[in-house]
């Protein structure tokens, strides 16, 4: 079997609203434009804001050089435009979607409302380290024909107390377009996830057909597409939290359905293990089925065992191999 994916070739056949995502049209060329474009979409975590915000500012170059924008997908339980006001004052520009667009469809607000060379979208309630934009913006230079820039990211709990870290991804750590370990598990993490909005322009914005897996989904088309480089650092922190978006579609088995969809999309790419895959999603939702289990989340315990047994191959399930295979599912939510 090939298996490298680095080509940028892809196969023919897969649902046609999959292989067209939405366009970004350039910014308009009517002035100077920052070098970064620092995104911070909301929806509901005005409690987490703070720490965002100030992290960013830690680090702020000036107007000039960053802009910096909140981006509220239409709150309806707290005031994020309070806490920006309160802490950045005009420094942070704020927006409010007039309805509420979903975490992907606000994703591709935050590229389309963009000036910068460089976007970085930093959910709310995420933050980032000290260094983060110098060294990204460091490899973005060294990297000219690259279209994508990230550092390790740390994971904490909602109390923003460490878990653990994410692992080096040493095939791109002097840059390049194999991404052929990432067709089966995404290593990298949004916060610490840097795009040239030029690429964007060219190839599109994120599919909002997928929810789970649409970062997931960008990162390896950017890859395969555009380049990319991973530093060895861990820059940036992904704040695992039962409130966010990630719990609530576990909760409901969504995730599991996205990943359906996702290897449609996958299976274009030339070296992608079909099988690997489909085992992965299983045990993925065998594991959140016996999390929400041991939780005693009734609900969310019957919608993945309802998931398991649809995307399971019976052979998969009458020999219990996925209990053998759990390690694969680390890191589900």
């Amino acid at each position: 079997m090939n298996t490298s994916a680095g080509n940028g070739k892809v196969k023919r056949g897969a649902d046609a609203n999959l292989r067209m995502p939405p366009r970004i049209d350039p910014v308009p060329p009517d002035g100077e434009r920052p070098l970064w474009s620092v995104m911070i979409p909301t929806f509901n975590c005005a409690r987490f804001l703070e720490e965002a915000l100030r992290s960013v500012l830690a680090q702020d170059p000036g107007p000039e050089r960053m802009e910096i924008r909140v981006i509220d997908d239409a709150s309806t339980g707290d005031d994020p435009a309070a806490v920006v006001n309160g802490i950045a004052g005009h420094r942070v520009r704020f927006y409010r979607n007039p309805r509420n667009l979903g975490a992907i469809g606000n994703f591709n607000r935050c590229v389309e409302l963009s000036r910068g060379h460089l976007i970085h979208i930093l959910h709310g309630d995420d933050f980032v380290a000290p260094g983060f934009y110098r060294q990204l913006a460091d490899l973005a230079s060294r990297h000219q024909s690259r279209a994508l820039f990230a550092s390790r990211a740390f994971i904490v709990d909602e109390a923003g107390v460490l878990e653990t870290v994410t692992p080096r991804v040493t095939w791109l750590e002097c840059g390049g377009r194999n991404a052929r370990d990432l067709l089966q598990n995404n290593y990298l993490r949004t916060p610490a996830v840097v795009v040239r909005r030029s690429f964007y322009e060219k190839h599109g914005g994120f599919h909002p057909q997928l929810v789970h897996c649409a970062d997931w989904e960008m990162w390896v088309r950017c890859i395969v597409e555009g380049g990319g480089v991973v530093g060895t650092q861990a820059l940036a922190y992904y704040r695992r939290s039962f409130s966010n978006d990630t719990m609530k579609l576990a909760r409901k088995a969504k995730n599991i359905e996205d990943y359906s969809r996702l290897l449609e999309i996958f299976d274009r790419y030339p070296g992608f293990n079909r099988d690997e895959f489909v085992k992965r999603t299983a045990a993925i939702a065998y594991s959140q089925w016996k999390y929400f289990q041991e939780a005693g989340d009734v609900d969310a315990m019957g919608a993945n065992r309802q998931a398991y047994r649809n995307v399971a191959p019976f052979k998969l399930r009458t020999r219990g191999i996925c209990r053998k295979i759990i390690r694969l599912a680390d890191g589900f939510i």
